[in-house]
């Protein structure tokens, strides 16, 4: 991180300070709109380690009144994957960190 570079908010907690800092190490953000993305990215990521961490406590399944479902965890967790990826890719970022990126696709797109 560059001496200029701003400290990470206090509300992020270790994932998302780690990428802001990693972000702000390899990146220049020169805009506020760039800032406000890096930013949205930081905190779908530490919603990710906090959904991720109540599945694993309570497991994949959940009993409600009308029966066994899935955890509602699941759909916070990839509805913020989408947020992370999306705002990552709006910077321009590269992230190499296996918890936040899938195997390229097959799909080429032709």
């Amino acid at each position: 991180m560059s001496e200029s570079a701003p400290a990470p908010p206090k509300h992020l907690k270790a994932r998302g300070r780690a990428l802001w800092r990693g972000v702000h190490r390899d990146y220049v953000l020169d805009t506020a709109h760039d800032r406000q993305r890096l930013l949205v990215a930081c905190e779908a990521s530490d919603r990710i380690d906090e959904a991720r961490a109540r599945i694993d406590q309570d497991g994949v399944f959940v009993t409600s009144p009308q029966g066994l479902k899935s955890h509602p965890g699941i759909k916070l967790e990839q509805d913020n994957r989408i947020i992370l990826l999306r705002a990552l890719r709006e910077l321009g970022v590269d992230v190499a960190d296996p918890a936040i990126v899938r195997p390229p696709s097959r799909w080429q797109g032709k």
